[in-house]
């Protein structure tokens, strides 16, 4: 085989757009990209939108957001970044009729640096969740872990987990499911929170509801069989676990020694009555993502802070839903991200902070409220399919919704942070002209790659087939959005791209792509860009070399304008 033999590789995976929906056309040579794909030659990636409707954040911020969609037209992880554009799309192809399911999608500290958590798991249609898998990826997106039930007769829980002790040992919710007439008269979910060592697999500490919470303690409806539902768990620094369950309505504190109860917040029985800002009562139904926040990072009313210290007070951020599709009257106008001041002495948890839906909205599932480094609060609406940023204070600073009311029903969680991405896979590249009196339009992308910011493309054309003719930089500009298509300024009949960072260092280089061109008789509907319903999966057209060929070069020469 020739060296010009080996280099050459036709893009088998970048086809077939038109009959994806991808494009319209619009105009002779206008071509409308449709938002429900956001790239032209790679319709095995269908991402959903995000779009952004307030955006008061500084342009030196370079963070990310990081959400799972949730029964969309394609499930599976992916990262924005603040202009809506997507950066990653991590959707894993599923041969099943029943689709897999992708939640809590976030950053972890593992073995000394930022990693990529989220969980995988096929739902079945009555029953428990199956086949569920906690995964741990690098900043190459390749999995260095796959985690599933340490107990074959328990399934894995898929709405918490976290890596503790930078990737040493591990947090789980799993259930053990009872038949009918077992534990009670129908069939039964307990709920179980598990601690183990990552290396050994050995469980340092285990937690199973019906040890500690009654069946009646259910706040949903009678004999519902999912009672507790475990949807949010933590550890604190003192080695005790904070978890919630959402059928119960309350949020548990454990003790990490004997699992014993200490206190509960919400639910029937609470240790707590919880003030709103102005001293009312206030009812917390069904919350989300509980977590035990440092003092000094939240909003202490000042005529308190004299009294407030560590060994009183406890700072607890909470998603609350206020709604739930039991049925029951919302607790509040809408869903809200709040932040609570638990004072163990007076046994009162008070409002600090308070963020109501940035539309009034309530969301009957789902939901996250995170502490960002720089003070901010940023917030999933889970079901409403909102993120918002805000400042301390609770001012308005992002807000962006995640496809449409047809696509998805939100994002069980949503972040954002800092990451850098690097590939192993190389960029993608497709190119296309319009015959040999044309330019090459060239199109690509490089999935999750975060330092991207300019492409060089480099073209070869041999003057007969036999022929090895070097490749020559012909065509480069900046990156632009997902998917950049740049124009050569004369036509090759083969082409390889490189990806540049902001200094103009090389990160990859594509493999070299043969120039697609439409038979003959389609060339009446096509455009200079590209040509609808006509990409083959490999060259029908004979090679370009010893005929006719455009060169902007000399058109420029002739004065001649394209059209």
């Amino acid at each position: 085989m020739t060296l010009f033999n080996s280099i050459i590789e036709l893009s088998t995976d970048s086809c077939n757009l038109l009959d994806h929906g991808v494009v319209t056309l619009a105009t002779v040579g206008i071509v409308c990209l449709l938002l429900g794909s956001l790239q032209v030659f790679r319709p095995d990636l269908n991402p959903l939108p995000l779009a952004i409707l307030t955006n008061k954040l500084s342009a030196s911020d370079k963070d990310f957001i990081f959400i799972a969609p949730y029964v969309s037209t394609q499930d599976g992880p992916a990262i924005y970044n603040l202009r809506g554009e997507l950066v990653w799309d991590g959707h894993e192809p599923s041969s099943s009729d029943n689709p897999a399911r992708t939640v809590n999608f976030h950053q972890v500290q593992y073995n000394g640096s930022t990693h990529l958590k989220y969980t995988i798991f096929q739902e079945a249609q009555h029953g428990p969740r199956r086949n569920a898998t906690h995964k741990i990826l690098n900043n190459k997106y390749a999995t260095v872990e796959a985690l599933r039930s340490l107990n074959p007769s328990m399934d894995l829980d898929p709405h918490d987990s976290d890596v503790l002790d930078d990737g040493q040992r591990f947090l789980q919710g799993t259930k053990i499911n009872y038949p009918a007439g077992t534990r009670s008269e129908g069939r039964l979910e307990e709920a179980v929170l598990q601690e183990y060592d990552l290396a050994t697999k050995r469980i340092s500490f285990e937690w199973r509801s019906l040890d500690h919470v009654a069946l009646r303690d259910c706040c949903t409806f009678p004999d519902d069989p999912d009672y507790f539902h475990i949807n949010s768990f933590q550890k604190d620094e003192h080695g005790n676990y904070l978890t919630n369950g959402f059928n119960t309505c309350t949020t548990y504190y454990i003790n990490g020694t004997s699992g014993a109860i200490i206190w509960t917040l919400g639910g029937h029985k609470p240790s707590f009555r919880i003030i709103d800002e102005n001293g009312d009562n206030y009812k917390l139904r069904h919350m989300h993502h509980l977590r035990i926040q440092p003092l000094s990072s939240v909003n202490l009313p000042e005529s308190l802070k004299p009294n407030i210290s560590a060994s009183t007070h406890r700072a607890i951020s909470v998603f609350d839903n206020a709604y739930d599709t039991f049925e029951f009257p919302p607790t509040a106008p809408s869903s809200s991200a709040v932040i609570l001041l638990l004072d163990l002495a007076s046994r009162t948890a008070q409002i600090i902070e308070h963020i109501p839906h940035p539309s009034g909205s309530t969301a009957a599932m789902f939901g996250s409220f995170s502490l960002l480094p720089n003070g901010d609060r940023f917030i999933g609406w889970g079901s409403t399919r909102d993120v918002s940023q805000h400042s301390p204070s609770g001012q308005l600073l992002f807000h962006a919704k995640i496809g449409d009311e047809n696509t998805a029903v939100g994002s069980s969680r949503s972040f954002k942070g800092r990451w850098q991405g690097s590939p192993e896979r190389p960029p993608d590249v497709y190119v296309y002209a319009w015959g040999c009196m044309w330019p090459n339009a060239v199109y690509v992308s490089w999935n999750g790659a975060t330092e991207v910011r300019s492409y060089r493309v480099y073209g070869s054309m041999p003057q007969n087939e036999a022929e090895e003719a070097p490749f020559e930089l012909v065509a480069e500009g900046p990156k632009d959005g997902f998917e950049t298509r740049l124009r050569t300024d004369w036509y090759v009949e083969f082409v390889f791209v490189e990806a540049l960072d902001e200094e103009g260092g090389l990160l990859g280089t594509s493999r070299a792509v043969q120039t697609f061109r439409p038979p003959l008789g389609n060339s009446r509907v096509c455009t200079e860009w590209m040509c609808p319903g006509t990409m083959p999966r490999q060259q029908e057209n004979s090679s370009c070399a010893g005929g006719e060929m455009f060169d902007g070069r000399r058109a420029r020469e002739e004065q001649v304008v394209l059209g």
